[in-house]
């Protein structure tokens, strides 16, 4: 079987396993890891992409799809379906999110995280700014 043939067997699994999905692990996290995997992949060119992907550049996908503006919306949809507060999915910036940028391992995946980690920064002095005007 060829990798494109894996990959679209991969794809439509996915899209079948995670149907009705919606706390933010769904299908469409896990494809837009794997165009995270391409992204940082394009930095590797010696690297076989197929072999790569289920490695460190995995690693890095995953957590890329954890942080910026996916995942402050990722975030606030998981705290609503399980029922968290708002100060509740706050914390989790603190606890989790803002810790990822420093995991990453490859240097695209460190330059992606670094610009998604100011986003996050930014959202959150936003957030701040305006419950104080409550």
């Amino acid at each position: 079987m060829m990798h494109n043939e894996i990959t679209e067997k991969a794809v439509q699994y996915i899209k079948k396993l995670f149907e009705g999905n919606s706390d933010g692990h769904d299908a469409q996290h896990t494809l837009r890891v794997y165009k995270n995997v391409q992204l940082i992949s394009e930095s590797y060119p010696e690297a076989d992409s197929f072999i790569t992907a289920l490695a460190a550049l995995l690693h890095d996908a995953d957590r890329l799809d954890a942080i910026g503006a996916i995942g402050i919306a990722r975030t606030f949809a998981y705290g609503g379906k399980a029922g968290r507060s708002l100060d509740d999915s706050v914390q989790h910036f603190y606890d989790k999110l803002l810790l990822l940028k420093d995991e990453m391992n490859t240097e695209a995946a460190k330059e992606i995280a670094r610009m998604r980690h100011e986003y996050m920064e930014g959202f959150l002095k936003e957030y701040y700014e305006e419950i104080r005007c409550e």
